[in-house]
C-alpha cells in the first residue's frame, strides 16, 4: 500500500477505463517514488563490467560508444559507475528542448554502467511496466522543476536524492495498469506508422530537390514551352548583407539559429542564454537570411519565415535577397548538400575543432545557378506542396501523442 502524500502536487487523470464488464477500476492511490522504488547503490568496484551505458532523451538507454560513436570514459574511472542491471531505472540531470527535467528511462537494452551522475533505480516489478509509460510524460515535470536548485550549471537539474524519492506519484491497480498499456501500445504503432509516412515524404523531398537542383528535371511555362537556360551567379550579388540593431533591451525576441532551423532561443534552451543587457543585438526580419560564420559549415543558415521579427546575437550575419530571386527558392538552395561542402571550403580552421571561421570574401564568391523567377516559382511551390504534406503527418503525429 502506497504511502499517502500531497494531493496538491498530483492529480489522478480524468480519463478512467473500466473493467471487462464496465464497472470502474478502485481509485488510484497516491504516494511517492520511495513507496515503489529504491536507489540503486551498487558501484563498479571490483571492475567487473567496462560496458558504459548512457541515458538520450531521444533514443532512450545506449551504448555511450555508439552514442558518441566514441568512447567517452576510461576503465581508470569505471569503478567509480554505477551498475546497471536490465529493467533498472535511470534519471539524467541533464535537461534539454525534448526533456526539460531531465530523462528518466528503463534500461532494455542490457546490463552495463552509468556515470555517477545518474540516479539509477529498481521498481517493484508489478509497477515497472507502468512507471516506464509515466516517466515519458510530463506530468512529473512540475514537481522537480519546484524543488531543483539550478546552482552554477544552469544545463541540469540539481535534486538532492531526498526530494528525487519523495516526487509525488499515483498508481492504479495491476488490471488498469495493463488497460492502459494496451491502449499506449496501439497508439505508439498508430505513431510509429505515421513516423514511416513522414520519413518517406522527406526522402522524396530530398530526392526532388537532387533532381530539381541539377536540372535533371525542368519545369515548362504555362504555355508549355522551355523556360531559359539557368545562369551562373555569385552568392554576392544575391545576398546583401545588413546589419540593424536593437536600441533597447529586450527589444524583439531573442532567436537562435541553428543547423536545424530558427527557433525561440528560451523554447530551444529551455531558458534564455543571451546576455541580459542585449542592446546592440541585430535585427533579424521576416523573409531575411542568417547564419553563424563559425558554424556555417555545419549547416547553420536558414531563411527566416517563423517569425516576423526577432533578435539574434551579434555574431550571427543577416542578409536581405536580391529581387531576382523568390526567397524560398533561395532558402532550399542555401541547404542543399553540395553547398554545405562550398561552406566549408569558404571556411578557415578556428582555435576549436568545431568552429570554424568563414571567410566572407570566398562566400561571396561561392557559384550557384539560378533559373528566371517564373521557374523558381513553380520550384518552390512545387517544393511547399510537399512540405505542407510533411507538416500535415507531423500534426498528426503530434495528436495522437497527445
Amino acid at each position: 500500500m502506497l504511502m499517502v502524500a500531497d494531493a496538491q502536487n498530483i492529480k489522478v487523470p480524468e480519463i478512467r477505463f473500466k473493467d471487462e464488464d464496465g464497472n470502474d477500476f478502485p481509485d488510484w492511490e497516491i504516494g511517492v517514488l520511495s513507496d515503489v522504488a529504491k536507489k540503486s547503490k551498487e558501484k563498479n568496484k571490483s571492475l567487473q563490467s567496462s560496458e558504459v551505458l548512457t541515458n538520450s532523451a531521444t533514443r532512450g538507454i545506449v551504448s555511450q560508444g555508439s552514442y558518441f560513436d566514441r568512447e567517452i570514459t576510461t576503465e581508470s574511472n569505471l569503478d567509480g559507475y554505477y551498475i546497471v542491471p536490465l529493467g533498472a531505472f535511470v534519471y539524467n540531470p541533464r535537461i534539454s528542448k525534448l526533456a526539460p527535467a531531465g530523462p528518466i528511462n528503463r534500461n532494455n537494452l542490457y546490463g552495463g554502467l552509468m556515470s555517477p551522475l545518474y540516479t539509477v533505480f529498481s521498481v517493484e516489478g508489478e509497477y515497472s511496466d507502468f512507471l516506464e509509460i509515466y516517466f515519458k510524460t510530463t506530468v512529473w515535470h512540475r514537481y522537480m522543476k519546484a524543488v531543483s536548485n539550478f546552482g552554477v550549471r544552469h544545463d541540469r537539474m540539481n535534486v538532492s536524492t531526498g526530494d528525487f524519492f519523495n516526487m509525488p506519484i499515483a498508481l492504479p491497480c495491476t488490471s488498469e495498469q495493463r488497460k492502459i498499456g494496451e491502449f499506449l501500445i496501439a497508439v505508439d504503432e498508430r505513431i510509429a506508422r505515421l513516423k514511416r509516412k513522414k520519413e518517406r515524404l522527406e526522402e522524396y523531398k530530398k530526392g526532388m530537390m537532387q533532381k530539381l537542383f541539377s536540372q535533371e528535371i525542368r519545369f515548362k511555362r504555362d504555355a508549355g514551352n522551355d523556360f531559359p537556360d539557368w545562369e551562373l551567379r555569385n552568392l554576392g550579388n544575391l545576398l546583401a548583407e545588413v546589419s540593424v540593431k536593437t536600441t533597447m533591451n529586450n527589444q524583439y525576441e531573442v532567436l537562435s539559429s541553428t543547423a536545424d532551423g530558427i527557433y525561440l532561443q528560451s523554447e530551444y534552451f529551455n531558458r534564455q542564454i543571451a546576455s541580459k543587457d542585449n542592446v546592440g543585438y541585430k535585427i533579424l526580419k521576416k523573409g531575411q537570411v542568417v547564419l553563424s560564420p563559425q558554424n556555417l559549415w555545419l549547416g547553420n543558415i536558414s531563411l527566416n519565415m517563423a517569425f516576423d521579427v526577432g533578435m539574434v546575437s551579434p555574431s550571427y550575419r543577416i542578409f536581405d535577397l536580391s529581387d531576382e530571386t523568390v526567397s524560398s527558392f533561395m532558402g532550399a538552395l542555401l541547404r542543399l548538400p553540395r553547398m554545405f561542402y562550398e561552406y566549408a571550403q569558404a571556411s578557415e580552421q578556428g582555435a576549436s575543432v568545431v568552429r570554424r571561421n568563414l571567410n566572407l570574401e570566398l562566400f561571396s564568391q561561392i557559384q550557384v545557378e539560378l533559373p528566371c523567377l517564373e521557374e523558381q516559382q513553380k520550384i518552390a511551390k512545387f517544393l511547399q506542396g510537399i512540405d505542407d504534406k510533411i507538416t500535415a503527418v507531423a500534426n498528426q503525429i503530434d495528436n495522437a501523442a497527445e
